[in-house]
């Protein structure tokens, strides 16, 4: 599930999962775009490349299922230190956001080309859109790299992975949450209350004579 917007005294605290959805609505959005701009800037009849068809946010391609090649796998290993904190306690934080894509070919060749293709295009789209929609800073692209895997003596695989660093803001806010000396709400399952909002208030008006005496 990904971060879901909502009030609350604890303000929002972002995962590494909401970074890796994120990354991956926005490549589902326009794979199919990047895909068909590379095959003309590199002289491909239109549809030739074969679209995504598998999408996860597993840590290995192990197993990956026959039918759903080209795949591509999104993960985050975790933050790039430090994390920084404004003066009014928010943190801002760098997750390292790996993109990963699984192509077949009858050839090794084949597949190492293929991949290159696919890791390119969807490198691009992160590179390009790096607010994610809205949801981040920025992404920077910091890395790339390819391996062959083990298959059969009919097909290759290849794999291609392009590495990010994605830059959010409000990820948690330290002045925020439950004041002391507030315990757990029982049961804890419960929604935390906002704080109350003020309807009204009284002013207490100290009234002093004005010195309207001017000096010479």
């Amino acid at each position: 599930m990904s971060l879901i917007e909502q009030p609350t005294i604890f303000e929002r605290i972002v995962t590494a999962n909401d970074v890796e959805q994120w990354v991956v609505a926005l490549l589902r959005k326009w794979s199919g775009t990047y895909i068909s701009e590379l095959e003309r800037q590199h002289g491909y009849a239109a549809g030739t490349l074969a679209r995504v068809k598998g999408w996860t946010l597993a840590t290995t391609f192990d197993k990956w299922p026959e039918d759903q090649v080209p795949g591509l796998l999104v993960v985050s290993p975790g933050l790039i230190p430090p994390p920084v904190k404004s003066g009014g306690g928010v943190y801002r934080a760098t997750w390292r956001v790996d993109v990963g894509c699984l192509c077949s070919a009858r050839t090794m060749q084949q597949s190492h080309e293929q991949a290159q293709l696919m890791i390119a295009a969807h490198k691009s789209i992160v590179a390009q859109k790096p607010s994610l929609e809205g949801h981040a800073i920025g992404a920077a692209w910091v890395d790339e790299t390819y391996d062959p895997l083990d298959f059969d003596d009919t097909r290759s695989l290849y794999a291609g992975y392009a590495s990010f660093a994605i830059e959010v803001d409000n990820v948690l806010t330290t002045l925020a949450g439950p004041l002391t000396p507030d315990e757990p709400l029982d049961p804890d399952t419960d929604p935390w209350p906002l704080w109350p909002t003020v309807e009204t208030f009284d002013v207490e008006i100290d009234k002093q004579p004005i010195d309207t005496t001017k000096e010479d």
